[in-house]
């Protein structure tokens, strides 16, 4: 759902991976977390409070992507050719803004 873009690492950054990730041995790596770490946080988003506008306002957006519905805008019909976003697209949207939030307040 989320997009992370991440440029290309400078010169020197480049010439360590390359070091670091082409001979025999290979590079030891570190948990930032475990997996009880993870799941504890996933508890946290989603005992985050949503507002009940906020479900209404996930949901209307997810519909007026569906070309079938009557709530779609003329301009996208043409340009959907499936469907349009589903019930999965209203819990991602609100699990996204819950973690949002979440990281917002860390």
């Amino acid at each position: 759902m989320f997009l992370i873009e991440l440029d290309y690492p400078s010169e020197r950054e480049e010439i360590m991976v390359a070091r670091t990730t082409t001979g025999e041995a290979l590079p030891q790596l570190s948990h930032l977390l475990h997996a009880d770490q993870i799941i504890e946080y996933q508890r946290l988003v989603r005992r985050m409070p949503v507002l009940d506008h906020i479900y209404t306002y996930a949901a209307r957006l997810a519909r007026r992507t569906r070309p079938d519905g009557t709530t779609a805008p003329a301009w996208l019909k043409p340009l959907v050719g499936w469907g349009g976003a589903g019930p999965r697209a209203v819990q991602t949207l609100i699990l996204g803004a819950m973690a949002r939030a979440a990281l917002l307040r860390i």
